[in-house]
């Protein structure tokens, strides 16, 4: 994290040399040095002050490894599931089952105000609620002493959408970053900001959030023969998978717009 001092435009204890990107060549020759290393507060762009405001101030010592912070991923759970079976006849058994599992995983910001990467195992900050459903319905029927039926029918559908605590509010735009925030809802939130050195700003997950509406459809058919030691099987399966998503990954940029700073040098 950057320390109070560089937020003030204070870099005096890298004893590095920082250029005055206003002077000069536009190849970087000739350019001025900041005295001391200290950029005066009147060239602090507006835009990064509102920017760092939100960024918690350094809890270790040094320059690097200096923030530590934690948190808890949580995974709420219920699952139901039902059965209900009916002898309609002493040759005839009909059967159906109902699941439904609703579920909330919850990750929190490294950074909290600032966003930045997720304090999870492997994911994204932000919520995700999950409701999935399975419907099954079957029978068998003993046609005669050699000869069964056998039919199910399935329907799943899976619903998980995913947001977090900027979703909703053009931080871009209030920023004062003009293209970073759209008119659809799903644009809205935090841009990504990534600057060597220093922790990833924002919401880093490019592919949040995203909408996940699935659903199966499965239907099967047997009919088996039995002749003495023989058995004969015959049978149709149909599955149709219908995959409702929308989820804006596209490279490393995301809904929001993706800002990168980079070190440079001049020899």
């Amino acid at each position: 994290m950057p320390t109070a001092a560089e937020k003030a435009g204070d870099f005096s204890s890298y004893g590095t040399a920082i250029y005055d990107p206003s002077t000069g060549n536009p190849d970087g020759t000739g350019r001025q040095v900041y005295t001391g290393g200290k950029i005066p507060q009147s060239l602090l762009n507006p835009i990064t002050l509102k920017l760092q405001s939100s960024i918690p101030l350094p809890n270790q010592s040094g320059t690097s490894q200096n923030y530590f912070t934690s948190g808890t991923q949580a995974l709420d759970r219920d699952n139901i599931d039902s059965k209900v079976d009916w002898n309609r006849t002493a040759n005839h058994h009909i059967f159906g089952k109902y699941s439904v599992m609703k579920a909330l995983v919850t990750c929190p910001f490294s950074l909290g105000p600032a966003g930045g990467a997720g304090l999870c195992n492997g994911g994204g900050a932000g919520t995700a609620p999950t409701l999935t459903q399975i419907v099954t319905l079957g029978h068998s029927l003993i046609i005669t002493p050699n000869l069964l039926l056998d039919e199910v029918l399935g329907f799943s559908r899976m619903g998980q959408h995913g947001t977090d605590s900027f979703f909703g509010t053009n931080v871009g735009l209030q920023l004062g970053i003009p293209g970073t925030n759209g008119p659809d809802v799903r644009q809205r939130g935090f841009p990504i900001f990534n600057i060597t050195g220093f922790s990833s700003i924002g919401q880093t997950a490019n592919y949040s959030p995203f909408w996940r509406n699935d659903q199966t459809w499965t239907n099967s058919h047997n009919l088996t023969w039995t002749h003495g030691a023989h058995e004969i099987r015959f049978g149709f399966d149909m599955i149709r998978f219908q995959l409702n998503q929308w989820q804006p990954e596209a490279g490393s940029y995301g809904p929001r717009g993706y800002f990168t700073f980079e070190a440079r040098s001049l020899a």
